[in-house]
């Protein structure tokens, strides 16, 4: 089933290729109308517009820092979400499908990545991305009329590079690069300048079929330009010992990568250490509970003074670079990147080792005698500074529209005919490896609940009981209350009527397999609907989890991100509960049970951990 269906997509790919360039749209784009511009170009007050995407957090961070520059300069700046305003349910899709793959399965990330980064796919993506999206963004940049338009997500400026292509915009565009690796869709021809931070960057733009590389002096936030750089006063403001190796690690916004892993590594060197989470408040409460008591780590959320935090530290361990890397490099402290996140963050590490602006730590012994080093003053951090002294604002203001000649001559449109059905059937292909079912089930990991890549402490164990039987429901949470520990019980609608009201267990909605061979996705969420109604009517309490399908890995897939429920986590399960388990998280399916069985089986697996000197844990300490 799997093969028709990719077979199917793959040919539906390459006709969609076909008839992009059919003549008829050809003609159409050929008649739109153009943007003019706000007003005549000047060198006095200028109306900026900056479009961005809340997608991690350094795009927007990076458009504000635009803002406050070119507002200090004296110019009017207008900041919009671009790709939200483009289209939210793409925004809002695009969003969930990137956490999830980060969170969840990094190997299919990295993937997708390559095969984005490959140049046929990547001019489909701006190919498709004008036709779908072009229009929406054509309309606010009419209703703002700017001087200039400024883009910080790549997939806003390969809309814009198509509309300034099209003849559809006829003022400059300019695409903000915040990251030292460039991967080729971040390059949109069309576009009449590309800001990036270093020579290899830049060389990264021409190779990826653009010559309008500028290297400049990336805008940080007002805060840098106040703080003072005097280790002993920041720490005194944090209240960090001023005494100690102080390492400040960071996930970003979202407070992804193995946190958890790095932090016992730098507690085992003796350093004190600050990790940031983000918004990620699952992933804070977990390292608080992980570690209470520890008197060399501090455990931050969302912080608004970075700038003193940064001041404080001694070093900054980080797994993306990004925007918080700049913000390092300014300050001055030396960065070390660890378990970079697939993709652009592994891109992005292997340009700022090349640059020789961060250290890669290739593993935890790696990492740990950097540290060490470091801490000894036998490891002498290099100088840290930027390869450009002109500033963002500058370069944007003096952007000069490229001619039609240099942006024909940056992205032959002769080849692309021959390139779009190829292009077509690798988009097809990366879709179905980062959505299928197949592809969702090569996560799995024997026993383990593919729900994240982090490794659980030494003797402990979480679980997770589905029941979709009223009776087998109920009296496994009066005996899961009985014992008083942290389990996880995932219920149907069936099981849901089972339930009462309990404060103590963490409750997820979970699928009814469905006797036909194929379900609409609108059948699927009335159902999990019904079944969320009646858990919050029997337990009296919201699902945390929801877990798509269990017992049908075949026809599991990510329409689990529109069928799921508002504020649950998804849980990917491949594998019912094997004879020999190790340890991790615990899965007893009792579906197929009565509930003298049920009880039985989990009284079993209690007895097992007892003798095992296992410590049952929430399901949230062993997922980040």
């Amino acid at each position: 089933m799997v093969v028709v269906v990719l077979v199917i997509f793959i040919f539906g790919a390459v006709l969609l290729g076909r008839a992009i360039l059919s003549p008829q749209m050809r003609e159409q784009i050929e008649n739109n109308v153009t943007i003019s511009p706000g007003g005549l170009p000047h060198r006095g007050r200028q109306r900026i517009l900056i479009l961005w995407a809340a997608i991690g957090g350094g795009h927007e961070a990076m458009a504000h820092a635009l803002r406050c520059e070119l507002e200090r300069a004296g110019h009017e700046v207008v900041s919009i979400d671009g790709l939200r305003s483009m289209s939210p349910r793409f925004e809002r899709l695009l969003r969930s499908v990137y956490r999830f793959q980060l969170e969840h399965a990094p190997w299919n990330y990295e993937l997708l990545f390559r095969l984005v980064d490959l140049t046929p796919i990547a001019c489909l993506i701006r190919l498709l991305s004008g036709l779908l999206f072009g229009r929406r963004l054509q309309r606010i940049i009419e209703r703002e009329r700017p001087d200039i338009v400024v883009s910080t997500y790549p997939l806003v400026t390969a809309t814009l590079g198509w509309l300034r292509r099209t003849g559809r915009l006829a003022i400059p565009a300019v695409a903000v690069i915040s990251d030292y690796g460039v991967p080729k869709l971040w390059v949109a021809p069309g576009i009449d300048r590309h800001l990036v931070l270093s020579a290899a960057s830049a060389h990264a733009v021409q190779r990826a079929g653009s010559n309008s590389a500028c290297v400049i002096r990336p805008p940080l936030a007002p805060a840098f330009a106040a703080v003072s750089p005097d280790r002993a006063a920041a720490r005194r403001a944090v209240g960090i010992p001023e005494d100690a190796f102080v390492a400040l690690v960071t996930g970003g916004a979202w407070g992804v990568g193995a946190l958890a892993e790095t932090v016992d590594l730098v507690i085992s060197t003796g350093a004190f250490t600050v990790v940031v989470t983000g918004r990620n408040t699952r992933l804070r409460s977990r390292l608080e509970r992980r570690f209470h008591g520890c008197p060399t780590v501090l455990i931050l959320g969302w912080v608004n003074d970075m700038p003193q935090l940064l001041a404080a530290a001694d070093c900054l361990i980080q797994n993306a670079g990004g925007v918080t890397c700049l913000e390092a490099i300014a300050l001055g402290r030396p960065i070390i990147l660890y378990h970079p996140i697939p993709g652009h963050g592994r891109l992005n590490a292997r340009f700022m080792e090349q640059v020789g602006i961060a250290r890669w730590a290739r593993d935890a012994d790696e990492l740990h005698e950097m540290l060490r080093a470091m801490a000894s003053g036998t490891l002498r951090p290099s100088t840290l500074y930027f390869e450009s002294d002109v500033p963002a604002s500058t370069a944007i203001l003096t952007t000069e529209p490229l001619s039609a000649a240099r942006s024909v001559q940056a992205s032959p449109s002769r080849s692309l005919p021959r390139l779009l059905p190829v292009a077509a059937s690798l988009a097809a292909a990366a879709l179905w490896l980062t959505l299928s079912p197949g592809a969702l089930a090569m996560t799995g990991r024997t026993l383990r609940l593919p729900i994240t890549d982090h490794i659980p402490a030494a003797g402990e164990e979480a679980l997770v009981v589905i029941a979709t039987d009223p009776l087998v429901a109920g009296a496994l949470q009066s005996q899961i209350e009985a014992w008083h520990v942290p389990a996880t019980l995932l219920v149907d609608a069936a099981g849901a009527r089972g339930l009462h009201p309990a404060s103590e267990i963490s409750f997820g909605v979970v699928e009814s397999p469905s006797q036909r061979h194929l379900v609409s996705p609108w059948r699927r969420r009335q159902a999990v609907r019904q079944a969320v109604s009646e858990l919050e009517a029997g337990a009296g309490a919201s699902p945390v989890y929801f877990l798509p399908l269990p017992s049908s890995r075949e026809r599991l897939s990510l329409t689990a991100l529109v069928v799921a429920p508002s504020h649950t986590r998804i849980l990917v399960m491949t594998h019912s509960e094997p004879e020999s388990r190790p340890v991790g998280v615990i899965v007893l399916d009792t579906s197929s049970m009565t509930p003298d069985q049920a009880q039985s089986r989990l009284q079993q697996i209690f007895s097992e951990s007892q003798s095992r000197r296992l410590r049952w844990v929430p399901l949230d300490e062993v997922s980040s």
